[in-house]
């Protein structure tokens, strides 16, 4: 479960990969081309760290990816199979997080307080549980990368059309709140 020792291309799976699917996601919903202006990118690098270290691990997966993917991933897919106990594990997961959405911030952070926000939020929890747990099975158990994957999905590593951190006016290819 301690395992670093995994090919590098599954390191640049789990701090590259998600960023990067967020981007081309973002870039092929309409007029999101004119929202991305350029940054400076020292002071977004510098924030990138600290957040993705501090927010992104600290933060969450560090205390999560243990008893998720270290302890009932292997005892879910045992009982279930990989496929239905990921998705179990995915809905529950999802659960767990549900009340972030009674609190006026995290509310705002995810879309609002609205059925469909909520819904869609699950939606991608599970589909995340599946990428995370695709990453777990296909490294022999390394935590470590389940957290480094779990991280990307925090702020900064992602880019967004609607953040701003070169100091000018309107968004910039920066840092998001959601993760």
């Amino acid at each position: 479960m301690r395992r670093w020792d995994v090919r590098v291309r599954w390191y640049l799976v789990a701090l590259l990969g998600i960023p990067l699917v967020y981007l081309l996601g973002t870039l092929a919903l309409p007029a999101s081309h004119g929202a991305f202006h350029p940054v400076r990118l020292a002071p977004w690098l510098a924030q990138y760290v600290l957040v993705f270290v501090v927010g992104g691990i600290v933060g969450g997966p560090l205390f999560e990816e243990p008893g998720w993917r270290g302890f009932a991933l292997p005892r879910l897919e045992a009982g279930l199979g990989p496929l239905r106990g990921t998705l179990l594990l995915g809905v529950l997961w999802g659960a767990w997080h549900l009340p972030q959405f009674l609190l006026p911030a995290g509310a705002d952070q995810n879309g609002g307080l609205h059925w469909s926000t909520v819904a869609v939020f699950l939606l991608v929890v599970v589909e995340f549980s599946v990428v995370l747990a695709w990453i777990f099975n296909h490294t022999p158990g390394s935590l470590p990368l389940v957290m480094l994957a779990h991280a990307s999905l925090r702020p900064p590593a992602a880019p967004s059309p609607n953040r701003k951190i070169d100091g000018g006016s309107g968004p910039g290819l920066g840092p998001t709140t959601r993760g």
